[in-house]
């Protein structure tokens, strides 16, 4: 959750570290853009946390409450069963 929230040069001394999540709220919402969600999601999570793979993400957009929620479930290495997070994504000002 902390690496999907966290947007690129917020941390002292790992300014690549983070997604471009919060730059894609801001797009209409439109299937193109939930894609590209997606597809940060997995960009992010396989670049910086090697030790999850990721067994599914579903990205359901809201447009009456300008938002997404993003269903993730990954294995965690050592672990047999599937970790799950449910993130709301809404823009901010």
């Amino acid at each position: 959750k902390n690496l999907l929230l966290t947007k690129p040069y917020e941390r002292l001394f790992q300014p690549t570290l983070g997604s471009q999540i919060d730059s894609l709220l801001f797009e209409p919402i439109t299937p193109l853009t939930g894609s590209l969600i997606k597809d940060e999601v997995i960009r992010t999570i396989s670049n910086f946390e090697p030790r999850a793979k990721i067994a599914s993400i579903d990205v359901i957009s809201y447009p009456d409450q300008n938002g997404y929620q993003v269903s993730l479930f990954f294995y965690v290495a050592n672990k047999t069963e599937p970790v799950g997070i449910n993130l709301v994504l809404k823009r901010s000002r």
